[in-house]
């Protein structure tokens, strides 16, 4: 059995500030505690004691683990609310930074700092993607045909549709540079409607 099972198993065993200490260290919550009334009254009060302790830490650290510990320890404290809106902009501020410019370390490390949050389902299926989008970076006829041969059916149509505007790219700077009729000619061959 592992201690945070051990914790909730013999809860009402436990002083009260032991039981308060594994709160604030992020092991149990307060809510999942099973503990009697009398029991929960006073861990309570002690929680309550440290509260604003806790919170003054946590604005000054402003991270997404701190405020989370805050609302493990306090989810219905003086300022979960607050709490819970400057974590959801601090997911929003992550998402839209990571977003930009997607990485499996930082689509990982937003798992990691929001399992709950709002972009977990979009997140988990950019991971599995991940391939494909690396190879958009690329953006190179070789890199797509790489990437079909590694992944048969994924991305087909979107794939063979930017290859053909890679080549007609490439085939029209190489007509203009060029710049003859026979250039022109053989593009137009190549691609009769153009791009």
């Amino acid at each position: 059995m592992e201690q945070r099972e051990k914790i909730i198993a013999g809860c009402n065993g436990i002083p009260v500030r032991s039981l308060a200490n594994y709160i604030r260290d992020g092991i149990v919550s307060l809510d999942e505690l099973p503990l009697t009334k009398e029991k929960r009254t006073l861990l309570e009060q002690l929680l309550s004691e440290k509260e604003e302790e806790l919170w003054e830490d946590v604005k000054k650290e402003n991270t997404v683990e701190g405020y989370q510990k805050y609302l493990s320890c306090y989810p219905k404290g003086k300022h979960s609310g607050e709490a819970r809106n400057i974590l959801a902009s601090l997911e929003d501020t992550y998402w839209d930074a990571i977003s930009h410019d997607l990485t499996k370390e930082g689509l990982e490390g937003y798992l990691s700092a929001f399992p709950k949050g709002k972009h977990v389902e979009e997140c988990r299926i950019l991971l599995e993607d991940l391939p494909y989008l690396e190879v958009k970076k690329k953006d190179t006829i070789q890199a797509y045909r790489e990437y079909m041969a590694k992944y048969p059916g994924k991305h087909v149509e979107e794939i063979l549709a930017r290859i053909e505007e890679i080549e007609d790219e490439n085939d029209w700077t190489t007509a203009c540079v060029n710049n003859t009729k026979d250039s022109y000619r053989e593009y137009l061959k190549k691609h009769p409607k153009g791009i």
